[in-house]
């Protein structure tokens, strides 16, 4: 699985999570809640050996995390990846499969040239990526995230806790100790 040739490409379907100032400790209780969630598997050290050549490792405050995912209803199984990027706006985490993989077990075209942010596939990940941001609030609330093929514009849009009218991701926000997701509504091409 992490070997085939394509398996890394294509950019990938994320969970950005702004999970506030940084500290090893939220850096350190995220990651750990992260791999436990139950549809992964992992985590392992590295992403070109295959995952039954290699054991599972402890969750360190630092570094790259890999595993395999179980996507719902017997979608199939990807691979999946976490990393924490701390920038002026705080820490943030990312988490998430890459197309390559995806592509595997579902009809991913060429996403997300040409194709509706509202197709039934991508609406599936979102929503299973969403169920990994309400596994993860019980242990480490945060306040916004968002679902989605990123670009910088939605890190901007998270970084400002924007929901836009119109958008093409998913975006979460915390409101009364619970988290609400706002679907991507965009009918068009995510980008042309």
């Amino acid at each position: 699985m992490f070997t085939e040739q394509d398996t890394w490409t294509g950019g990938s379907i994320e969970l950005l999570v702004s999970l506030g100032p940084p500290s090893a400790e939220r850096r350190f209780g995220a990651s750990r809640a992260v791999w436990q969630w139950s549809a992964l598997q992992g985590p392992y050290a590295h992403r070109d050996v295959e995952p039954t050549d290699q054991s599972v490792v402890n969750v360190t405050a630092a570094g790259h995390y890999y595993g395999v995912a179980t996507l719902p209803n017997d979608a199939g199984h990807v691979a999946f990846a976490t990393c924490f990027v701390e920038d002026d706006d705080g820490l943030w985490l990312y988490a998430g499969s890459p197309l390559g993989s995806l592509g595997t077990v579902l009809p991913v075209g060429a996403f997300p040239f040409g194709e509706p942010s509202t197709a039934q596939w991508e609406q599936m990940v979102y929503e299973w990526l969403f169920g990994l941001a309400q596994h993860l609030f019980v242990d480490i609330p945060f306040e916004r995230a968002v679902v989605g093929w990123l670009t910088t514009m939605e890190v901007d849009e998270l970084a400002r806790a924007v929901v836009p009218e119109q958008r093409g991701h998913g975006y979460i926000v915390a409101r009364n100790g619970r988290l609400e997701y706002h679907a991507p509504n965009l009918k068009g091409a995510l980008l042309t």
